[in-house]
């Protein structure tokens, strides 16, 4: 659930003449996992925790105007990764979604190489990458908004065994 306000609305099934007593309770799901913000250049990257196999790792985030969330993920030897990303608002936007690599540049200053890039859009609730071959150490997700979408979503980085790479 992304933090905010939430409306609960209690209706009987049928008309009664007596006053009908009820409770409610509500729980906190601290193990939700969300953006920290400022997160909108490399260095401010929000640590991501890999998913694995049953035990998906999601991180709530939201794009406003001309918003970019960066997420720091470390894999721990050349393994097979994918990412995906989630509309989770009812006015869906379009995001895309790229994992990089900090790289030395040709001046010696560091450029993000781009390993894969996925899109959504409001007509689509979900998108994963094909499989990457990555290296181990250090990798960052780079989420933005396309156009002047805004709203929020889910993303997710999954890492599988390998012993190969395509970097």
């Amino acid at each position: 659930v992304i933090p905010g306000d939430y409306y609960l609305v209690v209706k009987a099934d049928r008309v009664h003449d007596e006053t009908l007593e009820y409770t409610l309770s509500a729980k906190i799901n601290n193990a939700a996992l969300y953006e920290t913000e400022p997160n909108n250049i490399i260095s401010q990257a929000t640590a991501l925790t890999l998913s694995k196999k049953g035990a998906p790792k999601l991180y709530y985030g939201s794009i406003t105007a001309d918003d970019v969330d960066y997420y720091a993920v470390t894999f721990d030897a050349p393994c097979l990764a994918l990412f995906g990303i989630y509309n989770t608002t009812a006015n869906a936007g379009s995001y895309k979604a790229s994992l990089i690599k900090v790289v030395d540049g040709i001046d010696g200053k560091p450029v993000e190489k781009n390993i894969g890039t996925i899109a959504i859009d409001e007509n689509k609730t979900v998108m994963d990458s094909p499989l990457f071959g990555v290296n181990g150490g250090l990798y960052y997700l780079k989420v933005e908004g396309v156009g002047a979408s805004t709203g929020g979503y889910q993303v997710r980085v999954y890492a599988g065994a390998s012993n190969s790479t395509d970097e």
